[in-house]
Parts: C-alpha cells; sequence; structure tokens
C-alpha cells in the first residue's frame, strides 16, 4: 500500500489506466465478462503482425493494429444485426506503464472515421477508412481505435467492445528519455521516466546497484512510454543504507540516458 501511495504522490500529474474491455448485457442487469485479452493487450503495444480481434458470435476487427492511413474491416459474426459504432481515442499511460483508451476524449481534430457509426446485417461486414486531417505534432500518433457493437437479444441489449491500436510511428524518430530524482518507499526506490521524444519504442536497460549489500547489475523490464507520458521505473536495493545507482536507459538499440544517483533506503 505505501509503495502505491508513493507512485500516486510523484506523479499525480500522470492518470492512471488499466487496459480493460468488456462484454455487457443490460435491462433487467448488467454482467460483465473479459473480453480477448490477448488480441487487445497486442494490439495497444503495438504488435507487428496483423491482428484479428474479436468474440465468437459477435465482432471481428481487422487489422488490430493501423501502422498508417489505411482502411479497416468490422465483420459481424452473429446471428443478428450490429450497430457498430467507431471512435479513435488517445491512451491515457499510468506510471506503472498500463495503458487504455481515455473514454472522456475523442482525436476528431486528427483522425478521420469514415464511415464512425453503421448497422451490420448478420455475417456482413464494412470497410472503415482511417484518414489523417493534419500534419502530426511530433511526427507520430498513437492512439487507440475503439470499437462498440450493440444487438438484441431477447428484449436485452449485448454490447461488444474491441479495442484497436493507431501507431503511427515518425518518419524521423526522436529519441529522448528524462529522469527525476528517486523517491524511496521502503526498500524500493522509484525512479520517473518521462519520455520527451516523438517515439514508442520500448525503453530497456540496466541499473548497477552498489551499496552495503554489494554490487548487483539489474535488467530493467521493457515497457513502452508514451511521448509526454511519465512512469515509474522499480528499484529494489537488497540492504538498507547508501546506494550508488548507475541506470542505462536504452530505445531502438541506442543509448538514451545514461544517470548515476546516490539514494538512502532504510
Amino acid at each position: 500500500m505505501a509503495n502505491r501511495d508513493r507512485r500516486q504522490d510523484v506523479a499525480q500529474r500522470v492518470p492512471s489506466g488499466v487496459v480493460t474491455a468488456k462484454l455487457i448485457l443490460g435491462a433487467g442487469g448488467v454482467l460483465a465478462a473479459p473480453l480477448f485479452a490477448g488480441a487487445l493487450l497486442a494490439g495497444a503495444l503495438g504488435s507487428a503482425a496483423p491482428l484479428t480481434a474479436g468474440l465468437p458470435g459477435g465482432l471481428v476487427l481487422q487489422p488490430q493494429v493501423v501502422r498508417r492511413a489505411e482502411r479497416v474491416i468490422v465483420t459481424n459474426t452473429s446471428a443478428r444485426a450490429v450497430r457498430v459504432t467507431l471512435r479513435a481515442r488517445p491512451w491515457v499511460q499510468g506510471t506503472d506503464g498500463s495503458i487504455a483508451p481515455d473514454p472522456h476524449r475523442e482525436l476528431r481534430a486528427l483522425v478521420r472515421l469514415s464511415p464512425a457509426s453503421f448497422t451490420l446485417p448478420p455475417g456482413a461486414r464494412r470497410a472503415v477508412r482511417v484518414t489523417l486531417l493534419r500534419p502530426l505534432d511530433g511526427g507520430s500518433l498513437y492512439g487507440a481505435l475503439d470499437v462498440t457493437g450493440t444487438e438484441p437479444v431477447d428484449g436485452a441489449a449485448v454490447r461488444h467492445r474491441l479495442i484497436g491500436s493507431l501507431y503511427l510511428d515518425p518518419a524521423r524518430p526522436r529519441y529522448r528519455i528524462l529522469a527525476g530524482a528517486p523517491e524511496v518507499a521502503g526498500r524500493t526506490v522509484l525512479l520517473p521516466v518521462q519520455n520527451v521524444g516523438n517515439t514508442a519504442e520500448p525503453i530497456t536497460g540496466r541499473a548497477e546497484i552498489v551499496g552495503p549489500g554489494g554490487t548487483r547489475t539489474v535488467r530493467l523490464k521493457a515497457v513502452r512510454v508514451m511521448p509526454r507520458r511519465l512512469v515509474l521505473l522499480t528499484l529494489a536495493p537488497r540492504a538498507p543504507g547508501r546506494h550508488r545507482v548507475a541506470i542505462t536507459l536504452m530505445q531502438a538499440g541506442r543509448i538514451v540516458l545514461r544517470e548515476t544517483r546516490t539514494v538512502r533506503v532504510s
């Protein structure tokens, strides 16, 4: 609990987000079940392979990852007509690296989806064109393609939801990472890291920790940080006392940050 509170204290300006999607059955009551999480997460992380997401008897979106202005195909695999709506949304990213579509905002000034709303008969498919409306700030765009569908079932409404990914890399990538002052919560060190470049290439690296417990090297788990977002990297010295932490971070195979910090762990 203390570590969670410390994360919130260090970076209050970064909204937290959890990648979720649900199938909701309404009218007399509401039931919720996870939606095809594997494809959803792959889309959110910008998988290089074209993916198809969907549930049996629902909607299918292809491709799951949009890497340029193109078209996507929505297919109705159910036995009933489905009313479909598409929205382009920005991501929100939590300080733990989790991402989710922003439910309160859309990318209408940047992206046009045409058509954005339509009814699909059983077994039918519809092409939706994704068009950029103006040059992108920084040359890149990372967001969510939020697809919802509603179909009537025995007097109730079944709601489908698919989350695709808008993953438009810049023609001229700029790699730049900034590190803030480390915070200590018990035996855990939290290092704020902000992406001030224009690409969401995964950040990897290592930390060499020198202190009372000796010297050890920690490999940092790869994380995608959206441009202008901040995450907290977690380091855990094994013994209390004064520690020197030498951090090396990399993007796209190149070193983007070298920092040495001193922290005291209780």
